[in-house]
């Protein structure tokens, strides 16, 4: 990707960010975001196919981004994942505030749930130890503690937040066999 497509995209997903914060995503048009951006319908679109489509390539890189610092990390333990996710949110407040305002929780679920996938058979390797049911269960959970964490302006301490959660999933992955929590 070159600078300027770069550039267009930074200003887009800005754009939408902000007009997320205080407008539902059904309402939010394409004109709107592109307006906001200060960037041509035709620039839009040379980077987007839909406005979906800024939020799936923003949430991707957040995750991919998540769980490469997993690895470089070496991370193996629950707390230690929980601790970067939920670190990443309190520092960044507003993305959570966007999604729950705009209403796209069940979007950004979809996301976090093929990225806890992702982990879960990058941690277990190939074969498929957790059920997907069970995967779905966790990335629910934790998504639903992140929102009323967020609602809650993030009263409740990093420390004992993540502490909580994890006893909570550490216990239920001693069911699994090859789990380090």
């Amino acid at each position: 990707m070159n600078k300027k497509s770069a550039n267009t995209q930074h200003q887009v997903e800005q754009a939408l960010f902000q007009l997320m914060q205080a407008e539902k995503f059904d309402n939010i048009s394409i004109t709107t975001i592109s307006e906001k951006a200060k960037v041509s319908r035709m620039s839009f679109y040379r980077n987007y196919t839909s406005k979906e489509d800024i939020l799936n390539k923003f949430l991707a890189r957040l995750y991919d981004k998540f769980l490469f610092d997993v690895a470089a990390q070496k991370l193996t333990q629950v707390t230690q994942l929980l601790d970067i996710y939920f670190s990443y949110f309190q520092e960044n407040p507003q993305i959570i505030r966007a999604i729950t305002n705009a209403g796209v929780e069940g979007l950004a679920l979809r996301m976090q749930t093929a990225f806890f996938r992702d982990f879960f058979e990058k941690r277990f390797g190939e074969k498929q130890v957790i059920s997907l049911y069970d995967v779905s269960y966790y990335s629910g959970a934790v998504f639903s503690v992140l929102i009323l964490w967020n609602q809650e302006n993030y009263q409740k301490p990093l420390t004992e937040l993540v502490a909580q959660t994890s006893k909570i999933m550490s216990k239920e992955l001693e069911n699994y066999p090859d789990t380090n929590h």
